[in-house]
């Protein structure tokens, strides 16, 4: 018996609805770290107007830092915070953005990072591959400023005052002043290309909090868990540099990190206490020590 052209025409346009359907809908993964790790690295490729979601749950003062590499230009990815006002709702854009992002996360939940394609890639259903490294980093802010790690400022020239601002800069609004001796909350670190700054709770009764330059702080002695200092590489740095002068990873500060033109590796910057300079560290990008040195 012959199948009559039309049914056959209709059962092919039913498999190609399918198809469209099939591309068109958000693929949902859960990001597990292994054991005892902080990051991760995502290899997956998309399709078409598929969407992937990766969701991974995360404390308010966490920092989330995602980085993507592709070899296409249409492949993009946004975050959306845990509670949306609406769906889609993000607090990064990426086509518009970039492709690396990095935050002090304002609030606790499941925050999603959204991959998707844009132009001509979208519109023919092409297939586009890429990697993304997600990382989450630091204690999280608890119930209050005695359950998180502290900072203490130190080093603030004799008769001057740490300027707090509204945000990681110069150019931000001064919205308060500590003198040494000064104790803070650590509310986690971001790299402000030369330099690197933090973002602090006030422990009096008046509460509130801002952004200090790093290099002004250092670990309040028993103040609890190991801090961040803002991401894997900057941990094992600091951790190297700890161990070279016998102290702990708490009483140092990373200062500013870069990425060096004729190697490729990371390297960051460690002040230690009453050391004339500061100490250096090489890591590739496999994420693996070179050298520790000191730079006086």
């Amino acid at each position: 018996m012959r199948t009559p052209t039309s049914l056959l025409a209709v059962l092919a346009a039913a498999v190609l609805s399918t198809a469209a359907a099939a591309q068109d809908g958000i693929r949902t993964e859960r990001v597990q770290f292994a054991p005892g790790a902080s990051s991760t690295v995502i290899d997956d490729a998309i399709t078409g107007r598929e969407s992937v979601d990766y969701v991974l749950g995360a404390a308010a003062g966490q920092t989330m830092h995602v980085l993507m590499h592709a070899g296409s230009p249409s492949v993009n990815f946004n975050v959306l915070p845990p509670n949306r006002d609406f769906e889609g709702q993000a607090i990064f854009v990426g086509a518009n953005e970039g492709r690396e992002f990095s935050m002090v996360l304002p609030e606790s939940g499941d925050y999603i990072i959204r991959t998707y394609l844009m132009g001509a890639a979208e519109d023919e259903g092409r297939t586009v591959s890429y990697q993304i490294e997600i990382s989450i980093t630091g204690a999280g802010v608890s119930g209050g400023a005695g359950q998180q790690s502290t900072w203490t400022v130190s080093g603030v020239p004799e008769g001057d005052i740490l300027n707090v601002r509204e945000g990681p800069g110069v150019d931000f609004a001064i919205v308060g002043a500590l003198g040494n001796g000064s104790v803070v909350a650590n509310l986690g670190c971001q790299d402000q290309g030369n330099s690197v700054w933090c973002r602090i709770g006030f422990t009096d009764e008046m509460g509130g909090e801002g952004w200090v330059n790093a290099r002004y702080l250092t670990a309040t002695p028993g103040s609890g868990t190991n801090i961040d200092h803002g991401g894997a590489d900057r941990n094992l740095c600091a951790n190297a540099v700890a161990n070279q002068v016998g102290v702990s990873a708490n009483d140092v500060v990373v200062t500013n990190s870069t990425i060096s033109e004729a190697t490729g590796y990371t390297v960051i910057y460690v002040g230690v206490p009453n050391a004339t300079a500061d100490w250096i560290c090489e890591i590739d990008r496999n994420g693996q020590l070179v050298s520790v040195f000191f730079s006086g």
